[in-house]
């Protein structure tokens, strides 16, 4: 299907600007969560014209995806258009009213417009709060949730040490870890959210957290 992508055009290819390697680009894919790129180097080329690039790009994914039995859901289907603009010397995303369009996908035969977000929305994939727009404020809120649902359900079950033991390093532990080689959360962030984890949920396992080096187990 990607060789089919890219031999259509379709994707992003550019230099890496660590490994100074070329590199097309068509997709990120894991299991079924697939994000879907496509730009264009052409400084002559609108706005309007690369939506219609993306389009038949669109089409043509879900054209290969039906052929191999499978589907797009477009209630889970959103897309993001990053460009720039400047304003008063400064450069930033353009906004939806800046460059109107859509883009639509069928499901079953019937056309389904999808959601256009702004830059700085962001969408939660694999776990991590996504968007073009590099901030990581929705993805502290959505770690300080998560955590706070759980300390929340520790304080009103009851559950033993053991199992209080296991549940903490085996779902919450890997839920702050698992988005953590994707994100860049601030340092003080960071620590806001352990200290709900470590002060608040480490006593109903039987543990006391002293310092930085001393787990006391009771």
């Amino acid at each position: 299907m990607i060789d089919c992508m890219k031999a259509e055009g379709y994707g992003y290819a550019d230099v890496s600007a660590i490994s100074q390697h070329a590199m097309n680009l068509v997709c990120f894919a894991f299991a079924d969560d697939t994000n879907l790129v496509h730009s264009t180097f052409d400084p002559s080329l609108t706005s309007a014209e690369l939506f219609n690039e993306a389009q038949a790009a669109l089409l043509t994914w879900e054209s290969l995806l039906s052929a191999t039995g499978g589907a797009l859901k477009p209630p889970k289907s959103y897309w993001h258009y990053l460009d720039y603009s400047c304003v008063r010397g400064v450069w930033k995303p353009k906004r939806v009213q800046d460059a109107p369009g859509e883009l639509i996908l069928h499901n079953k035969g019937t056309p389904y417009t999808i959601q256009w977000l702004e830059a700085h929305e962001a969408r939660e994939a694999l776990g991590t709060m996504s968007r073009p727009y590099c901030s990581m404020e929705d993805q502290v809120e959505a770690m300080q949730a998560k955590v706070a649902k759980w300390v929340d359900g520790i304080r009103t079950k009851r559950i033993n040490a053991t199992n209080a033991w296991h549940c903490l390093n085996s779902t919450t532990l890997k839920t702050l870890e698992c988005p953590l080689m994707a994100t860049t959360p601030m340092q003080e962030d960071s620590g806001a959210i352990m200290y709900k984890y470590k002060y608040k949920t480490l006593p109903s396992s039987a543990c006391q957290w002293i310092d930085q080096s001393v787990l006391l187990l009771y």
